[in-house]
């Protein structure tokens, strides 16, 4: 997979699994929708990605990192409710961006290569 396309990818699923956590919730809380705002600003830089511009690149990869890590607190959470379905929407989340950030650095590594 290409990282414009992991990056589509990554950005649509953290938009859709955010948004399937904050309306399924009886109380559904705003920090739900914050993967949302990241999926965002990821399809907002994609068009860069797309035009092999490495600065967004790089900064496409670090919101990525950022993402990943920010997610620990939601999936410990969802482990201890016991909570199958949100386990699976942070699980999904998580796995995208590393699919994301692989696309990334095997297309660094063949940048690096071909120079």
């Amino acid at each position: 997979m290409n990282p414009y396309a992991a990056t589509l990818v990554n950005g649509y699923t953290l938009i859709i699994m955010s948004l399937w956590g904050y309306l399924s919730a009886v109380n559904g809380s705003m920090t739900a929708l914050i993967p949302m705002a990241f999926g965002v600003v990821l399809l907002l830089l994609s068009n860069g990605v797309r035009k092999g511009n490495k600065t967004i690149s790089y900064l496409v990869v670090l919101v990525t990192l950022v993402i990943i890590f920010s997610l620990y607190m939601p999936f410990q959470g969802a482990l201890e409710r016991g909570n199958n379905t949100a386990l699976f929407r942070v699980l999904l989340m998580v796995a995208t961006g590393v699919i994301a950030v692989m696309a990334f650095v095997k297309a660094f590594v063949r940048a690096r290569k071909g120079k």
